[in-house]
């Protein structure tokens, strides 16, 4: 069997496993080869479950397995029967950037997780992005990058509200839209021993008099790019008119 390059984060996520243990009545492990199959099928049911083309990343075997051999993928279990997944896997030539940073800074990329409908609501997808924050973070990596579909507000909301940024948006291998987020390690501490927010619900911030709040709707993706790319952030979500909105200030992210 081939090494793993990066037997650090398998030993990081074995010690964030054994510190996680307990919070439930669910088993959390990492996955190996024989698992790769189940984690496939319960990506395609994620997708299904959705029921708009887009919104969730296909992750085949061959993906899997991929990230596997460079990464890590966490198991969620009862008893022994599978009930979500979320992967972590550090950029390089196999797996690049979502957003171009400096060469000399490391990435940790945080791909899918997905939860079956009966371990859904119980903070699990908040739980996988602050274990996969903290993998990166307690092992030397600078800076933390995803993505996720602008109409997937449940995710995006759990990401802005765990201390990401919107800092980019692009059409994926997949050809629909995502919107590419961004986080230094040196803020992981911080927006770890923050209280939690409920999950999904909008990160409300005082309103800056540069700022400006954007729909999250299918007709107006090209007016968040043009602020993206003039170099503006968005790190919360907030009500507008009864409509859920992006509030973007202009900005950098240390990367």
């Amino acid at each position: 069997m081939t090494e793993h390059p990066n037997p650090e984060l398998i030993c990081g996520a074995q010690e964030i496993i054994a510190r996680s243990q307990g919070l439930s009545d669910c088993h959390l492990r990492l996955a190996g080869a024989a698992d790769v199959s189940a984690v496939a099928a319960l990506n395609d049911s994620a997708i299904q479950h959705l029921g708009r083309e887009g919104l969730f990343m296909s992750m085949d075997s061959q993906f899997i397995l991929s990230a596997l051999a460079h990464g890590v993928v966490l198991l969620l279990e009862i008893g022994s029967e599978l009930q979500g997944y979320s992967i972590a896997v550090p950029a390089g030539p196999e797996f690049e950037p979502f957003q171009a940073v400096d060469p000399l800074i490391s990435v940790g990329l945080l791909f899918g997780s997905a939860v079956k409908p009966e371990a859904r609501r119980q903070g699990w997808h908040s739980r996988f992005i602050t274990m996969r924050k903290q993998l990166f973070a307690e092992n030397g990596y600078d800076v933390l990058q995803c993505t996720v579909s602008p109409f997937n507000l449940p995710s995006l909301s759990n990401l802005v509200n765990n201390g990401f940024a919107v800092t980019g948006l692009k059409t994926l291998l997949d050809g629909h839209p995502r919107f590419i987020l961004m986080q230094d390690t040196s803020e992981v501490a911080q927006s770890v021993a923050d209280p939690p927010h409920v999950p999904g619900s909008p990160t409300v911030r005082s309103l800056r008099l540069d700022s400006q709040s954007l729909r999250l709707d299918s007709h107006n993706l090209g007016e968040h790019e043009k602020l993206l790319s003039a170099g503006w952030i968005a790190k919360s979500i907030n009500h507008l008119d009864s409509e859920l909105c992006l509030q973007y200030e202009p900005g950098e992210v240390s990367a």
